[in-house]
């Protein structure tokens, strides 16, 4: 008795093997659903390819909008220590006049006044000590 191996036959793509061989039209699907899966493979790296673009230039974007956001934040800061300084110089000017106007006010009052020999020599005690 000769032992014949079974083996399995290769596939033909254009007749039906017995063994359950794909024909040419089973073939095709298959290979139209890798080409399915390889395009939407593709469609889908160009897709996160497009969002990390868009992430990006949202970024950037983000970057040069706080960056402008700062500048001005700054510039208002230094124009608004400028206003306090500016009205704390008036302050300080209208203080100034006033001590002046109060000074003259004085010395006029003073000057008219004669000054007897007890509070002259008190006055130069004083300014001597």
């Amino acid at each position: 008795m000769q032992h014949v191996e079974d083996k399995p036959s290769p596939i033909n793509l254009f007749t039906k093997d017995p063994q359950g061989s794909k024909t040419p039209n089973e073939h095709s699907n298959f290979m139209e659903s890798i080409e399915n899966i390889r395009k939407a493979e593709q469609h889908a790296d160009q897709i996160i390819k497009e969002a990390n673009e868009h992430a990006e230039l949202i970024i950037k974007k983000a970057k040069e909008s706080i960056t402008k956001m700062r500048a001005e934040t700054k510039e208002r800061v230094v124009s608004l220590k400028n206003d306090f300084l500016h009205k704390g110089r008036q302050d300080i000017e209208k203080e100034v006049e006033s001590i002046i106007k109060r000074a003259k006010e004085d010395s006029e009052r003073i000057k008219g006044r004669t000054l007897t020999e007890k509070e002259l020599s008190d006055l130069l005690e004083n300014i001597l000590i």
